[in-house]
């Protein structure tokens, strides 16, 4: 199998399921793990990473006004790669490839390759999104295994010393934007 992911989570839960053989290309962003860097990069941003915050934001919004994508696709390494499954996300058009693009460019491919689209917006969805994955990779037992470990791992957390401690969440400091999604849930 060949496989294509298009955001750094799809990167670590492929090689968490021990697939990381299926790999044949990676975001940019993907950094983990290291074992991975090799392979090829099948994505790109026009917007300078180290700017500040700020400057950022405003090239994001500059881009998605002008309907360009924040991140986008090689089609034509894609393409050359000819994978037989793509991981790809429809949660958010700024973090990573938009869901469209990538079905766009599968409609196009003379052998159009399965799509994963993960969505998890919750500590539920992403043990279920590993799942999936596990399930597209024939490794359903590893993604079993998986889930039930990282469970264990929260749950001794959970039994661990609490504290009163109040907590707040920043996803991005300018503009202030506070993280949501999964990350209650890991509070918790």
């Amino acid at each position: 199998m060949r496989v294509i992911t298009l955001l750094p989570a799809a990167t670590e839960i492929v090689a968490a399921l021990g697939g990381g053989a299926y790999l044949v290309g990676i975001s940019h962003e993907c950094d983990y793990p290291a074992s991975l860097q090799r392979l090829p990069r099948v994505t790109a941003t026009p917007v300078d990473i180290s700017a500040p915050g700020a400057a950022i934001d405003v090239e994001v919004r500059r881009l998605r006004d002008a309907g360009q994508p924040v991140i986008g696709i090689d089609a034509d390494q894609i393409s050359r790669l000819a994978p037989d499954l793509i991981i790809t996300q429809d949660l958010c058009d700024v973090c990573a490839v938009a869901d469209g693009q990538v079905h766009r460019l599968s409609a196009v491919m003379a052998s159009p390759p399965r799509i994963l689209s993960l969505g998890a917006r919750s500590l539920s969805e992403i043990w279920d999104d590993i799942q999936r994955v596990g399930k597209a990779l024939d490794l359903e037992d590893d993604a079993d295994e998986l889930v039930v470990a990282l469970l264990s791992r929260l749950e001794r957390i959970r039994q661990g010393p609490r504290t009163d401690a109040r907590l707040l969440c920043i996803e991005w400091l300018e503009p202030l934007y506070l993280a949501g999604h999964w990350v209650p849930d890991l509070v918790d």
